[in-house]
């Protein structure tokens, strides 16, 4: 394989290697879904329930017409079924549109939309987790009335099998909305060809539906019944008997038009519904609303909005925060010209949460268009999009995580996902149920025809089976220049892959230190003993930028357990003072029986503290001169401190303060310091001394670079200096 090493989310150092069995790190390689002759468009995916995924996409290797093809890859980016993929369904004719979930059972229900009779019907088939075909071949009819039957989507009906709904056209003026629900087994429970949920004047299209936990589903969708295009829903419980009014609830019928609507459940049985809005004429803007079980607006009449700053916002997409409300990401132009993507979050009362117009989560140059997202499991989102940075012609797959706080968690404007050299869109995502997604995608890198290629993001951002620093912190009360890393495993590190030995830290080098004059250079194999200067260079790279050399320490090894997680204390330079914080950067790495194969953690930083105070002095007074008096100055000496007080070696220079008062009884302090020095002795003059009726008495301590004082030393007086013998 070819393969790059990876650090804080950059492409680094280029390594050959055998072919790749798991997810790669390098955004430039990713794993191959589909790569047969002709085209694969438009892919979709849904998890497998087990940290992988299943994807089904439009495929036209038959050239005849499109057909539907599927593939799953488990947790470890190793596709689990036919190469290229397994047909669900290649017959006559052309299937496109298709649309997928779960069936509860490590498989998918797939539906599309299928034109082998003429005009469009819909078609639906199940694949358990084997990828073995468990319907009809080439599917069971959904609808196969009259004229065309457009657009499928699905839920689940929480029994193993869906419902699902389209776009349709049987009457010949205009297109209604319809579902029906077809079981695990293949029959379908409600009226042959599907129940009606709107058959009013109009055009009703483009349905969007979600489970209203009941074994039913809320429907919304595009209406222009009085003009214009507005919203409405609909709910249709297990039997497929319309729940709300006849031909649905309006969900906004403010003036001009609103469109593309998506939805998610409220956890209530009921739904948040958002959408794109002209209402304001002057361009298009994002509104939500929330409808209860009984399909009655809980917000204000017409929606709230989301987002009605200047320019214009569209494509809005949803996912639950996992409280009652919801997380919405949109594609924005409100930095003049090209598109931009933001956020808000919008609790379960319907007020925004984040700044008024949104959380920014890529605004940098190019157009970055239609994101997807997914909760990641902590009140956040994983949100992916086609990043156009880079020009028109060359879009790339980029991702970020937010925060329930609206906190972008990942490379500032997001990190590349896949970014080989022509184009990569329409990306589509998973959770991966980990905090981190899967990412599946259109790929034009062959330069010939479009691809399926995907690609794992963990919940920190980095790719592949790298492992995860949790946190890097000071080691308590020690005598400092220490931290304690901890780190999550590589999921290679389990017994179902036994892929990875051992664990290597190394520190970063400070900007500008020559390690390569004082150590030798790290040849990929790990020593059984570690010696100071065993060094590596990384070179870190992103598309369009310059290469970067940085120079990282071998500090040590951990040998691999299968342990979820892992710690090492590692050294530091030195310890945070008074003159500020020094951090330090580290990389954990995962090493395989193969020198040459490893992976590297997103760098993190920490600092020490030397919460330790060093050991008292004793301290001696005696004269200037010794044997001789010398009026008005005296010498005080002291005994070095090497040690804290708990007699471990004190790691940084010792300097020291000295305090002096007339009275004997004094409290060391800022009003009575006399001096502070890293000699151990100290001349000092004043009048005072050598006046038989006044006596001058002083301590000295010991502090550290940590900040951290001694206690006092013993106390002495300048009389005590003729006690010592003085002259």
């Amino acid at each position: 394989m070819i393969r790059k090493i990876l650090f804080a989310g950059i492409i680094v150092l280029l390594i050959t290697s055998p072919a790749v069995a798991w997810w790669p790190d390098n955004p430039w390689v990713n794993v191959a879904i589909c790569t047969a002759s002709g085209s694969q468009y438009l892919p979709q995916l849904v998890s497998d329930g087990a940290g992988g995924a299943i994807i089904a996409w439009e495929d036209y290797r038959a050239i005849s017409g499109f057909d539907v093809y599927a593939q799953r890859v488990n947790s470890n980016g190793v596709a689990q079924w036919t190469i290229d993929g397994v047909p669900a369904c290649s017959t006559s004719g052309g299937q496109e549109y298709p649309q997928l979930i779960s069936d509860g059972s490590g498989g998918a229900i797939i539906a599309w939309q299928d034109d082998r009779g003429g005009d469009n019907d819909i078609y639906a088939q199940r694949i358990d987790s084997d990828g073995t075909i468990q319907w009809v071949t080439n599917g069971e009819y959904i609808c196969l009335i009259t004229e065309d039957q457009n657009y499928p989507q699905l839920v689940s009906d929480g029994s193993g099998g869906a419902i699902i709904t389209w776009m349709d056209f049987r009457d010949g003026s205009d297109y209604d909305i319809y579902a029906q629900r077809i079981s695990s087994d293949s029959y379908v429970r409600w009226t042959e060809n599907g129940v009606p949920a709107c058959t009013t004047s109009g055009l009703q299209g483009f349905p969007q539906l979600v489970s209203d936990g009941s074994g039913g589903a809320i429907i919304v969708w595009e209406d222009s019944r009085i003009g214009g295009v507005d919203i409405y829903a609909q709910r249709i419980d297990s039997s497929g008997v319309a729940q709300w009014a006849t031909n649905g609830v309006p969900v906004c019928t403010a003036t001009v038009w609103q469109s593309r609507p998506r939805l998610v459940s409220d956890g209530s049985g009921g739904a948040i519904i958002t959408w794109e809005d002209y209402r304001n004429a002057s361009d298009l803007d994002i509104y939500a609303q929330r409808v209860n079980s009984n399909g009655v607006a809980q917000w204000t009449i017409d929606g709230v909005p989301v987002c009605t700053t200047a320019a214009w916002q569209g494509c809005p997409r949803l996912v639950s925060d996992e409280g009652g409300g919801a997380i919405i990401a949109w594609m924005d132009s409100c930095s003049g010209g090209d598109y931009n993507i933001y956020a808000q979050s919008i609790d379960r009362h319907g007020v925004v949460q984040w700044a008024s117009e949104g959380a920014p989560i890529c605004t940098t140059s190019g157009k970055q268009w239609i994101p997807k997202l997914v909760p990641d499991g902590s009140g956040g989102a994983v949100i992916s999009w086609p990043d156009g940075r880079y020009g028109a012609d060359d879009y790339d797959v980029y991702a970020q995580r937010v925060d329930g706080d609206g906190n972008a968690l990942w490379m500032t404007n997001g990190r590349p996902v896949s970014e080989p050299y022509q184009n990569q869109q329409y990306p589509q995502l998973t959770a991966d149920g980990l905090g981190g997604a899967i990412v599946a995608w259109e790929d034009e890198r062959d330069g010939s025809d479009a691809d399926i290629f995907a690609q794992r993001v963990n919940r920190d951002g980095t790719l592949g089976p790298v492992p995860y620093i949790l946190s890097i912190v000071d080691v308590p009360g020690d005598q400092g220049r220490q931290v304690s890393i901890l780190w999550e495993r590589s999921f290679l590190d389990a017994p179902q892959y036994d892929m990875i030995t051992e664990y290597s830290i190394w520190r970063k080098y400070p900007q500008g230190s020559k390690i390569e004059e004082i150590g030798r250079e790290w040849d990929g194999r790990l020593p059984e003993k570690i010696v100071p200067g065993i060094y590596r260079r990384i070179e870190t790279k992103s598309k369009g930028q310059e290469t970067k050399t940085d120079y990282w320490e071998l500090l040590g090894t951990v040998e691999a357990h299968f342990w979820e997680g892992y710690a090492y204390i590692a050294a530091t330079l030195n310890d945070s003072s008074a003159g500020g914080v020094p951090y330090f950067t580290y990389v954990v790495s995962a090493h395989t029986d193969d020198p040459h194969v490893f992976w590297d953690s997103r760098a993190d930083s920490g600092y020490s503290v030397d919460d330790i105070d060093p050991a008292a002095t004793e301290l001696t007074v005696r004269p200037l001169v010794e044997g001789k008096s010398s009026v008005g100055t005296i010498r005080l000496s002291w005994a070095e401190v090497v040690e804290g007080v708990n007699g471990r070696p004190e790691p940084d220079p010792v300097s020291y303060r000295i305090y002096y008062d007339a009275d004997p009884k004094f409290s060391p302090g800022q009003d009575n310091l006399l001096a502070e020095t890293h000699e151990l002795d100290y001349a000092h003059t004043d009048g005072r001394i050598g006046n038989p009726e006044v006596n001058l008495y002083y301590v000295v301590t010991a502090v550290d670079a940590g900040g951290n004082e001694s206690a006092a030393s013993n106390r002495v007086g300048e009389y005590d200096r003729f006690l010592a013998g003085a002259k």
